[in-house]
């Protein structure tokens, strides 16, 4: 019997290609994609896309895309994709992003500046000093030896402090030296009503409160030694005076004495940390008893220093510790003998910045972050760094450098400058992502609102 080859061979292929075909969408739906590079077999990633303000358009390793944010590519190669994002009338933004086997590489939070940012003049009186509450619904203003409230989303003004209003409110035989001072806003309590006011006169300071919505004037303190006041609640207030913690009660002027030989202190948790020097030289972190006089619990022992801010990350202990120009960045680890401390930066410069998920920090000249998930891999964003750190948020981090406020995210790629600013102090965050600022016009002094990109309803508030 004579084979028939072309029918066998017909029947061989159509076997072979129905297994490829079948391996193909299998290796397919299961996530996998040809490496033509290596001719090797690699499991896809993803990258998530989005910006504020949305519909950038997009480049993936220098080709366009028929996608605008946000939005998700798929079934990439494992490999370091750069990406390039373009909107009308906005900056560009450029990133590497890595794509890893099975994973989502995600981009959240990327801000969009305007190329040219819009400034409307709101207060036309030249504005000595500038400080925004907590939620930054309200600045307070010194023009002169006078304190404003600017309601920012009402955009009202309303005098709270002068020397009249001094005069008629407070007796005491310094009131001259008092009316005469100049006024520095020093914070909010929590309720973001009543204002810390220091008058700086010539004999002395005096500590002032002012509740903004009934305009009530209380003296609180005098003393040119006294520093580190922070408000406890509404209604109480914590200083340092001669190394002594003291709590002063706003309504009825009561000081308690609550710890002596205290370097700093901090609020966490609703309660009173403090660091305490001891009779033996030795700097220990002390949970403070707010009804008593002596520390109640000691935590751990210290570095000296001469100043210590005290928090929490994910309930462990941050402590940064300065002595002169340079700080110490502290992490703690419990341990069966108690706390152990991981240094984290040492000989750190100006201020330092965080959020749940980076730690921000400017070290030998370069600006440096780490991940709180593996503080042992640190990044550096920028080489030649001497700028002032203001604010992070939203993967970016605003500084102040020469005159000047600019922007640089996490890739360190993106570095712009911003505005002209003649103090870092001189600018407040007043709408969501970082749309919206209220600062003093360099020149004029005058308040002013700038626009950086579109304000988002739909997304979080910042």
């Amino acid at each position: 019997m004579r084979r028939n080859w072309s029918t066998i061979f017909s029947y061989a292929s159509a076997v072979l290609v129905f297994f490829i075909a079948a391996s193909w969408a299998i290796l397919y739906a299961t996530g996998y994609k040809i490496d033509w590079q290596d001719w090797s077999l690699k499991k896809i990633g993803f990258i998530l896309i989005e910006t504020y303000p949305k519909g950038a358009s997009i480049k993936l390793a220098g080709k366009s895309i028929d996608k605008v944010t946000p939005t998700t590519i798929k079934r990439l190669l494992p490999k370091t994709y750069q990406i390039e994002l373009t909107k009308d009338t906005y900056r560009p933004w450029t990133g590497d992003v890595v794509v890893e086997s099975g994973l989502v590489a995600e981009q959240r939070n990327i801000l969009l500046t305007l190329q040219d940012l819009p400034t409307t003049v709101l207060w036309e009186h030249p504005i000595d000093r500038l400080m925004a509450n907590g939620d930054n619904s309200r600045l307070a203003l010194v023009v002169k030896n006078e304190l404003w409230l600017w309601d920012v989303k009402n955009k009202k003004d309303a005098l709270i402090l002068s020397p009249t209003l001094l005069s008629q409110q407070i007796k005491d035989r310094n009131i001259t030296d008092i009316t005469k001072g100049s006024l520095v806003p020093i914070s909010f309590a929590p309720d973001n009503k009543t204002l810390l006011v220091q008058s700086r006169g010539a004999r002395n300071y005096y500590w002032l409160s002012v509740d903004s919505d009934n305009g009530r004037i209380t003296w609180l303190a005098s003393g040119k030694n006294i520093t580190n006041w922070k408000w406890i609640n509404n209604t109480e207030l914590g200083f340092l005076q001669n190394n002594q913690l003291n709590l002063i009660i706003t309504s009825s002027k009561q000081i308690k004495t609550l710890a002596t030989n205290i370097i700093d202190y901090g609020l966490i948790d609703g309660n009173l940390y403090a660091v305490n020097k001891n009779k033996a030289g030795k700097f220990t972190l002390v949970k403070v008893d707010r009804g008593g006089f002596i520390p109640s619990e000691e935590i751990s022992e210290l570095r000296p220093a001469s100043n210590y801010y005290l928090g929490k990350i994910k309930n462990n202990w941050l402590v940064i510790a300065t002595t002169g120009n340079l700080s110490t960045i502290l992490l703690s680890d419990k341990s069966s003998d108690g706390l152990v401390w991981q240094t984290l930066a040492d000989k750190v410069t100006g201020k330092v910045l965080w959020d749940d998920t980076y730690l921000i920090f400017a070290q030998d000249g370069k600006l440096t972050t780490l991940e709180w998930k593996d503080v042992t891999k640190p990044k550096i964003i920028a080489d030649h760094f001497k700028g002032d750190l203001v604010h992070f948020s939203f993967d970016t981090i605003l500084y102040w450098d020469i005159q000047k406020l600019h922007s640089i995210d996490l890739t360190g790629q993106n570095n712009y400058d911003l505005l002209s600013l003649s103090s870092a102090d001189e600018f407040a965050i007043v709408e969501p992502q970082m749309s919206k600022w209220l600062l003093l016009d360099t020149k004029t002094r005058y308040l002013s609102e700038v626009t950086l990109r579109e304000k988002q309803n739909s997304l979080i508030n910042f």
